[in-house]
């Protein structure tokens, strides 16, 4: 097999193939390159950090891919994307430096789609490309590269390239189901990010095997797109919105993608004045904000009646461990949903079900999260721990009937324990000071264990034995406390 090929320059210095480009090589080095093999110290390289066209999502220099279900809006948020990088306004290395961006892709109607959307978009129109070959046909990796190398040549900052979708663009005698194939292809691709110092991102479908619920394993095409690309993103549907979106990193080669927190979106109508003074009906993106703790993977969980069930069963539990308002990290959660039972993906969709918020630590390295329920949620746990253990000195002084109507009341009862209970393990903790025992197997309106709301019935009855002069006390139907007590 032959190295590769070095031929000589206007000036006569050699020139080496460098994928994209002829590049001059130096001639102690020519020998090196035609060989195809040199070896080249560790020491002497210099680390660098990674360059971010959208800040821990999307690198510079190297291919990420962009996949997802049809329908659920890849497209707009490649050109919402888009739109952000003309204007310098996405978060990364970009911001405040707008580019240009190229779009490689099927869509021939640019007039009445393309345009009207990124318009909607607040994109800068004179720094948008859209390819388009004067041979006709569909550009090509494999055929079309150099064409595309001398095209980018008059514009002086190249932001990123789209290919929308990748697979379609690789060529006609590339197989997409073959990986050694794919990666040849895609690295063309990353030779040209890494040459224009730019983003190239491909669009990709996810086939509809709902068996698999790995997002990596279900891009079509074979797995030599996505060990090719630096950064996976999934587009999936909110688990309990069904008109919200989720863009979730799936993989990443330069740090933690579960790190990174998923962002909510919703595909948006709109319309945008046409230079005739009428208007254009289009759609936008429109950003929600964070959503922490997401698995990529969840998102392509099919909803079904069983699965729902499954949910508010482990939203229940969750509710409960959470019960005391205090943060829990979120490893913990994890151990003990497993403990119970508790799929990672139905703990997941459960979260949100269960108002519950995300709380991450800035100060620790990899900002590690702990989850505890919302301000609102935890009224509905109130006298988990707001019950005061009854002594002679803070008992009511009209006796203990007073003390058991109030903790009775419906508004801040705590959830009575369902089938659940025997699912998915125990509940609240006694919140009685230093005692640990749980309290899922006894009183279902109580907020300590047995041990405990023993000891609470035993001097509430002295009090009111006290009161009744020494007479048997009665509480509740067939059962009676006499010093002890009995139940029927």
């Amino acid at each position: 097999m032959s190295g590769p090929e070095i031929v000589a320059g206007m000036d006569g210095k050699p020139m080496v193939w460098s994928g994209s480009r002829w590049e001059p090589v130096s001639e102690a080095r020519a020998g090196v390159v035609a060989t195809g093999v040199q070896l080249l110290r560790a020491s002497s390289m210099e680390m660098s950090r990674p360059a971010w066209t959208w800040q821990d999502r999307i690198p510079a220099n190297a291919v990420s891919l962009l996949a997802g279900m049809e329908g659920l809006g890849k497209t707009l948020i490649a050109f919402d994307l888009a739109a952000r990088l003309t204007r310098g306004q996405l978060e990364g290395n970009r911001r405040g430096v707008p580019g240009d961006v190229v779009y490689v892709g099927l869509e021939d109607d640019w007039q009445s789609i393309s345009v009207p959307r990124l318009v909607a978009a607040g994109g800068d129109l004179d720094r948008i490309h859209f390819l388009s070959l004067t041979s006709g046909g569909v550009f090509s990796v494999e055929a079309d590269l150099p064409a595309l190398v001398t095209a980018l040549e008059p514009i002086a900052d190249v932001a990123a390239i789209i290919v929308d979708p990748l697979d379609s663009h690789l060529g006609e005698n590339v197989d997409s189901h073959r990986k050694s194939e794919v990666q040849r292809s895609v690295q063309r691709l990353a030779a040209l990010a890494q040459e224009q110092a730019c983003a190239l991102i491909g669009i990709g479908h996810l086939n509809k095997n709902e068996l698999s619920r790995d997002v990596l394993m279900r891009i079509i095409g074979s797995k030599g797109f996505t060990t090719s690309a630096r950064s996976v993103l999934a587009v999936g549907e909110h688990p309990e919105e069904d008109r919200d979106r989720l863009l979730v990193l799936r993989k990443s080669n330069f740090g933690d993608a579960s790190s990174v927190a998923a962002l909510r979106f919703r595909p948006e109508k709109c319309s945008v004045p046409h230079p005739d003074g009428g208007s254009v009906e289009t759609a936008r993106i429109v950003w929600l904000g964070e959503e922490h703790d997401i698995d990529a993977d969840s998102i392509l969980a099919p909803k079904n009646a069983e699965e729902r069930s499954e949910r508010e069963a482990a939203a229940e539990w969750l509710g409960d461990l959470l019960a005391d308002g205090a943060p829990l990290p979120y490893k913990a959660i994890e151990r003990l949903a497993s403990e119970a039972g508790i799929a990672r993906a139905t703990l997941h969709r459960a979260r949100s079900l269960a108002a519950v918020e995300v709380v991450r630590d800035m100060a620790k390295q990899g900002r590690p999260s702990s989850w505890r329920l919302s301000s609102q949620s935890q009224t509905q746990h109130i006298e988990t721990k707001d019950v005061t253990p009854l002594t002679r000195e803070n008992a009511p002084g009209n006796g203990l009937s007073s003390h058991i109507s109030e903790s009775k009341d419906e508004g801040t009862k705590p959830p009575v324990p369902t089938a659940a209970a025997a699912t998915f393990g125990a509940f609240a903790i006694c919140s009685t000071a230093g005692c640990t025992r749980h309290t899922q197997t006894y009183l279902e309106d109580s907020a300590l264990c047995v041990k405990c709301l023993d000891a609470q019935l035993q001097t509430a009855v002295a009090l009111v034995r006290d009161e009744l002069g020494g007479e048997e006390v009665k509480y509740g139907a067939g059962e009676t406390l006499s010093g002890g007590h009995s139940r029927s």
